[in-house]
């Protein structure tokens, strides 16, 4: 679920509205055991369709309680970091009392590159983070139409500039994580839609100080 991808047996979810949805045949208490780089990692948690609550997971690996007293039966659990690259976090396990059913993609299929207005900067972030992803439209719209995707988004991410010396677009969509290396990030799937929003942290360098927009945005486009 969002741009997330498995290093061992966690999955790494460092990445705006990245996280997991699983579908349980169970009953009583979920719990997840998660690594997380920073204290107060917030993520929404989402039982059955409903936000059920704000989990804010501390610096290191720790077990947590996700959902408690479910009816037997079948449940959707979904997990959404919302902090994103501002809180790196892996996903290591699930434990519950029951089986676990593979759930099918979803039919559209959409990816999201931006700056902090799609990383839901200033969204009425919770426990010390300014960002919530979740409240975010790249999420909403996702959630609205149904749909799969993945969000690559910064604060200050630029085209060719940024509000960072170095915080430009290629500098991070081509890595899985730079918060952990530089292993080349590898979809396993094609977008029916990608959904640019990137011009804002641009802006100043482009018109005060002369810069080429429409070389800027060829070699953009052009990226491989």
């Amino acid at each position: 679920m969002g741009r997330t991808y498995v290093s061992g047996e966690s999955l790494i979810c460092d990445h705006a509205a990245s996280g997991a949805e699983f579908a349980l045949d169970c009953r009583g208490d979920v719990m997840v055991r998660v690594t997380a780089k920073n204290s107060d990692t917030v993520f929404t948690v989402v039982v059955d369709d409903v936000a059920t609550k704000n989990i804010a997971f501390s610096k290191g690996s720790g077990d947590y309680k996700i959902a408690e007293g479910l009816s037997e039966g079948f449940h959707i659990i979904r997990l959404v970091n919302e902090g994103g690259y501002t809180k790196p976090c892996a996903i290591d396990s699930v434990t519950f009392s029951g089986s676990m059913i593979k759930m099918a993609e979803n039919d559209f299929y959409i990816e999201f590159v931006g700056e902090s207005i799609s990383a839901g900067y200033g969204l009425g972030a919770t426990a010390g983070e300014v960002h919530d992803a979740t409240l975010a439209y790249p999420y909403l719209t996702a959630e609205k139409l149904g749909a799969d995707y993945t969000i690559c988004a910064r604060s200050g991410l630029g085209v060719a500039y940024s509000a960072g010396a170095s915080n430009i677009f290629e500098n991070y969509y081509p890595y899985q994580s730079v918060e952990r290396g530089t292993a080349a990030y590898a979809p396993t799937r094609t977008p029916d839609l990608v959904v640019i929003n990137l011009h804002t942290n641009d802006n100043y360098q482009w018109y005060s100080k002369g810069g080429n927009v429409e070389g800027d945005y060829y070699n953009f486009a052009t990226f491989d």
